[in-house]
């Protein structure tokens, strides 16, 4: 069996062929004609296979005169199934070889889409852009440009916006000062010119000037050569184009709206939708129509993984009660024993110490009475009646103060005798 060949004869390596990665949308385009000319050529041979095998293989020995009809017979059905069972194996050799090379040719498509999609960026020296009169009132040189070198041959035509200063300092300095950044999408036509094709890039998607390490940008319109816009070749870029757009303006549209929030409300959970980050909860966006599978996870929560259904223009709401995961719980656990316990030894040691200091300030105050209820006794007749008032209310005021401090001392003894078994 013949494998798959390029133009020139030599042979395909298949797998090879569609993983080696190049940027180029003319070689990948290429590859996949090559490829689509391999199934055909698969068929071809698969054809040409079959029937020379159908007409090479060898013919069934008659039946002799010592052979039995029986065993005739016999013999007629085994060669029939080894015929069978050649004939399919050669068919499934090649059937398993078309489908090899048919798996892969959506793959090279899927990665041409993608390259078309990159943005790349070109620089031109900024002496190719023509300045006018400079507006002040809105902020903008009107400008001009024109490109002709390989894979660029256009004209633009738009507005620099620029501050007025920065717009003065380029001014004198000259367009050369600058640079001009082209961002454009690896998207190529090949238009035939004076029997030659060329490539062009057409697809540019912002122009930005750079002065003084900073981008100012430029908005305006391309125009191509009458021979790129007139060609069937940018037309059909333009008709491709249109249908993407139109495509993606018609999905945009018809996207829903997911809305998802967690419990508890003051922990923010990272989300993601099909394996792409979207934000913390709580979220409002929209969502493409269709099956997404929906990821929450946050520190010491349990991840929840969920799959999402959304339908067109429709609102969903999703609510998530997130749990901790054990080694969370159990952390916490041994803290808040942790922490009973230093409490508990506060306890005890706030109510021993103001039981010991309230009982000794209960003693000092009963000295104190003492000391003054002798003194009121040992007052001679002779003693003023100013200085027995000024006595007696002495010993009242130190009498209130240890009856106080032996209240209170008893009350923080009996706290810490209570704080002993708790």
């Amino acid at each position: 069996m013949k494998k798959p060949v390029f133009d020139d004869g030599t042979e395909i390596d298949i797998e090879a062929y569609a993983a080696e990665n190049t940027e180029s949308v003319l070689e990948i385009q290429q590859r996949i004609e090559t490829l689509k000319k391999s199934v055909k050529q698969i068929e071809k041979d698969s054809l040409k296979a079959v029937r020379s095998f159908r007409d090479n293989y060898p013919e069934i020995i008659p039946k002799d005169q010592f052979e039995t009809t029986e065993e005739f017979e016999n013999r007629q059905k085994k060669y029939t199934a080894k015929f069978d069972s050649e004939l399919t194996e050669l068919k499934q050799q090649f059937n398993d070889k078309r489908l090899r090379v048919l798996n892969i040719i959506p793959q090279v498509e899927t990665y041409l889409d993608n390259i078309k999609e990159r943005e790349y960026t070109k620089y031109f020296d900024g002496d190719s852009l023509k300045l006018s009169h400079y507006n002040a009132d809105k902020g903008f040189f009107p400008v001009s440009l024109n490109i002709n070198e390989t894979g660029f041959k256009f004209s633009f035509n738009g507005k620099l916006y620029i501050p007025r200063d920065e717009a003065k300092e380029f001014y004198s300095k000259g367009t050369k000062s600058g640079k001009i950044i082209l961002t454009y999408k690896n998207w190529l036509i090949s238009i035939p010119k004076d029997t030659v094709k060329q490539n062009f890039y057409v697809y540019f998607t912002a122009f930005q000037l750079k002065f003084k390490d900073i981008n100012y940008e430029l908005r305006g319109e391309c125009a191509y050569p009458d021979f790129i816009e007139n060609s069937k070749e940018y037309a059909n870029f333009k008709k491709t184009l249109d249908e993407k757009l139109e495509k993606e303006r018609i999905a945009e549209a018809a996207r829903g709206v997911l809305s998802i929030t967690t419990k508890p409300y003051r922990v923010p959970f990272q989300l993601s939708l099909d394996n792409t980050d979207i934000g913390v909860s709580p979220i409002t966006l929209s969502v493409r129509p269709g099956a997404h599978d929906l990821r929450l996870e946050a520190k010491d929560f349990k991840p929840v993984s969920d799959k999402i259904i959304v339908v067109k223009d429709s609102i969903i709401n999703k609510t998530y009660e997130m749990e901790y995961t054990q080694a969370y719980l159990d952390s916490m656990s041994l803290i808040k024993r942790t922490r009973s316990k230093k409490i508990q030894w506060i306890r005890r040691i706030t109510f021993g110490s103001l039981a010991v200091i309230s009982g000794g300030a209960g003693i000092y105050y009963q000295n104190k009475t003492k000391n003054t209820l002798n003194e009121y006794n040992n007052l001679g007749a002779k003693t003023s009646q100013e200085k027995f008032d000024i006595t007696w209310n002495l010993y009242e005021k130190y009498s209130h103060r240890r009856n106080l401090c032996y209240m209170l001392s008893g009350l923080c003894a009996v706290g810490f005798a209570v704080s002993i078994p708790f």
